[in-house]
C-alpha cells in the first residue's frame, strides 16, 4: 500500500492524474514539439534553431491546448451543476399540485 502511494506523481502538492486537462495538454505539446523540430531540422539542418523552434512550439501548443480544455471543462462542470439543480427541483415538485399547474410562456413578439 506504501509503495503505491510512493509512486503517484505529484506537481506542488497535487496528485497529476487529478489535474483536468494535464495529460492531454502534455501530450499533445510534447508530439508538435517534437514533430515541428525534426521538420525544422529536417528542411535547414540547423541544430540549435531546430530545438528552439520545438521547445516554443511545445510551450505555445501546450498552453493553448491547456486554455481551451480547462474552458470547455469548467463550462461543461457549470451546465452539469445546473442540470443536478434543476434535477433536485424537479424531484422535490413531482407529484405536487405545483407539477400539475399549467405552464405559460412569455414571449416577446407582438400579434397585430
Amino acid at each position: 500500500m506504501e509503495n503505491d502511494r510512493s509512486k503517484i506523481k505529484s506537481l506542488w502538492g497535487r496528485n497529476i492524474s487529478e489535474i483536468p486537462c494535464f495529460r492531454n495538454s502534455y501530450l499533445y505539446g510534447i508530439s508538435t514539439g517534437i514533430a515541428a523540430g525534426l521538420i525544422y531540422f529536417m528542411c535547414t539542418s540547423k541544430i540549435r534553431i531546430s530545438s528552439h523552434i520545438a521547445v516554443t512550439v511545445f510551450a505555445a501548443t501546450t498552453l493553448s491546448y491547456w486554455t481551451y480544455c480547462r474552458h470547455k471543462w469548467e463550462t461543461d462542470e457549470n451546465t452539469v451543476a445546473l442540470m443536478k439543480e434543476l434535477l433536485k427541483d424537479r424531484i422535490a415538485k413531482e407529484g405536487t399540485q405545483i407539477e400539475k399547474m399549467p405552464v405559460y410562456e412569455v414571449s416577446n413578439s407582438q400579434k397585430p
